[in-house]
């Protein structure tokens, strides 16, 4: 970018100061330097998002968010890097002289002012659709309407309109408005066909407008309103410059404004049953629009909550659906759980014929991943079953955060009466090679029964690595204060899985915090973790930083703490990849292969030395 770019953008970022944008979103409160406030990119109870006006800078303790104020009306409103820095632009006045590669300012504003000009049209149509569903021709449209329990209320709420039984009323109507025929089909409201006629591309169909994370229309699903019609149930419009389908989340605009209220998404199968879970005082419930859920689907998601409700279909196709989702979602770190409906019900027919309440109840419940994948598979299941399905799970958990593996495989283990060290070994082993850990090598040993009855061995002081001695410190000071809890989180939620026990509970412990359960850390740690909360206990490490603050010295004595604690990690990561690769140098004959070993030798024995 030219030097006259950059120097705007930094007027961007100067004129617009970045508690004012923040403080009109999150309520922030003077602490010091800094403006600390609840943050708006993870569900939390205890502020840990900190503002500051000096550095002009944003740090989340909880969830690790950070950066300027373009990073924030980036992440917070859902905007490309190039829309944030408009709307910024606009707001404090500033010309952006021009745009990328090859773009003068004059192509830049073209550019931009086609867009406005799809907004606008898209716009005028919404409300010349409304307009028809009030007609004396959209009678039927508005009669099908209110027999499904949307009402006049519902209907301006949503913009719900009606496309008359015409091949061209959509183009008189521009017409008449000096709208031109290329702006219609751009905006995905004309098509040609094959003999290159024109016509509307929707017909007699009720219309669901779609809305991007401000509220402005980019796009309509219409739906049929023949029961029996052969036609299809929803058409949707098409790929535009201002509609991406991958992109967009049905009702997102209104879900993401009370998610405060519930900590999690509901996502459902479609635009009505958005609508009924909104009726019901469901706010939250959001779906995808006119295509598969997609990983950009899933991102979107995990910018705004660690949680979501999966209400789809009973039958097969809808389990089948889930899966799919919840595969997605899970590498994201995103956590889902599924509502589990009668068959032939969903979210709209349970609200017209059962009522608010019963809906909400529903909708309040929810079955845990893991136990969704197993619910047609027990301890008596044929071996070669549980070993597929097993197998299946753990290809699904072996990609998620490490933060976020907690001990779902041990539930798996549970659920099956598989043997939890074979399980866990095949978990770690995937882990590892996902990452392209190759000197891990794969467990050989097939999935055993669970023995009964057998405790593991207890842990000794004496007799555990430095690793685990590091370990044991950090979840001491994640137990003493939920806002220590933040900053271990902060500084080991990237670091890769072990195989001790004090390794799988420190993992544990930071899956509570993400999750926002650090209340339940310890006593969830001593039922999982009993030998690991021994020791912290007899450490009696936890009492002696609850004295301490996160201020002045104590908070540079306990970042030195913190930092000693993972280089002590990190030194036993890299000394065990040091034996390994020094027992491979000992026995390889290959010339070729051993000059790389030794070439990884000398760097981690590098490494070794600047720690």
């Amino acid at each position: 970018m030219s030097q006259d770019f950059e120097r705007a953008k930094q007027q961007v970022k100067d004129r617009n100061d970045i508690v004012d944008i923040i403080g009109a979103h999150v309520k922030l409160k003077k602490n010091g330097p800094t403006f600390l406030g609840l943050c708006p990119f993870h569900n939390e109870k205890t502020p840990s998002f900190n503002v500051n006006q000096n550095d002009q800078f944003y740090h989340c303790f909880g969830c690790g968010a950070s950066g300027d104020v373009l990073k924030f009306v980036q992440e917070y409103e859902s905007l490309d890097f190039r829309d944030a820095l408009e709307k910024l632009a606009s707001r404090a006045n500033v010309i952006l002289p021009e745009w990328g590669k090859g773009q003068s300012p004059e192509e830049r504003l073209k550019q931009k002012n086609e867009k406005e000009a799809l907004f606008d049209v898209l716009d005028k149509a919404t409300n010349f659709f409304k307009q028809q569903l009030l007609l004396p021709q959209g009678a039927e449209a508005l009669k099908y309407a209110q027999n499904r329990g949307l009402n006049q209320e519902v209907i301006n709420n949503y913009r719900l309109g009606y496309a008359p039984n015409s091949w061209d009323a959509v183009m008189k109507w521009a017409k008449q408005h000096s709208i031109s025929d290329e702006l219609l089909a751009t905006a995905g409201l004309t098509k040609q066909n094959e003999q290159g006629k024109t016509y509307d591309r929707f017909r007699n169909r009720l219309m669901f407008p779609i809305q991007d994370i401000s509220g402005r229309v980019i796009a309509f699903s219409a739906r049929v309103l023949e029961k029996d019609s052969k036609a299809a149930k929803y058409i949707n419009s098409p790929e535009t410059p201002v509609f991406h389908k991958g992109n967009v989340l049905y009702g997102l605009h209104i879900a993401h404004k009370h998610l405060k209220e519930s900590e999690h998404f509901v996502i459902c199968e479609g635009q009505l049953d958005v609508i009924a879970c909104h009726r019901a005082g469901v706010k939250n419930a959001i779906a995808a629009q006119g295509t598969a859920f997609t990983d950009q689907h899933a991102s979107m998601i995990a910018r705004y909550a660690k949680h979501v409700k999966l209400c789809f279909d009973a039958d097969n196709a809808g389990k089948k659906a889930a899966v799919k989702c919840l595969n997605i979602l899970l590498p994201k770190g995103v956590i889902p759980e599924i509502i589990s409906l009668e068959e032939g019900e969903d979210p709209d027919t349970v609200l017209s014929e059962q009522g608010a309440e019963v809906l909400k109840e529903k909708l309040s419940g929810g079955m845990n991943f893991v136990d969704f994948i197993l619910s047609d598979y027990g301890p008596s299941s044929p071996s070669q079953e549980k070993v597929k399905i097993s197998e299946f799970l753990l290809d699904i958990l072996a990609k998620m955060p490490n933060v976020l593996m907690g001990d779902w495989h041990l539930r798996l283990a549970s659920k099956l009466q598989l043997d939890a060290q074979a399980i866990s070994e095949q978990l770690r082993y995937l882990v590892y090679n996902k990452r392209d850990h190759k000197q891990y090598m794969k467990p050989q040993a097939e999935f055993q029964q669970a023995p009964q009855n057998v405790a593991p061995p207890p842990l000794r002081l004496n007799k555990i690595s430095k690793r685990s001695v590091a370990e044991i410190e950090l979840i001491a000071l994640a137990l003493s204060q939920e806002v220590f809890a933040n900053l271990v989180f902060e500084n080991t939620m990237d670091l890769e899985p072990e195989t001790s026990e004090s390794s799988l509970a420190l993992h544990f412990i930071n899956s509570h915090i993400e999750m926002g359960n650090w209340k339940d850390c310890s006593q969830d740690l001593a039922n999982s973790y009993p030998n690991v909360y021994e020791l912290v206990i007899k450490q009696n490490k936890i009492s002696s930083y609850h004295s301490r603050s996160t201020e002045g010295d104590d908070f540079d004595e306990l970042m030195q703490l913190i930092n000693d604690c993972l280089n002590q990690i990190s030194k036993a990561s890299i000394e065990q990849k040091y034996e390994v690769i020094k027992e491979k140098l000992l026995s390889e004959q290959d010339p070729q292969i051993k000059q790389d070993l030794l070439k990884e030798y000398m760097a981690l024995n590098q490494d070794l030395k600047s720690l």
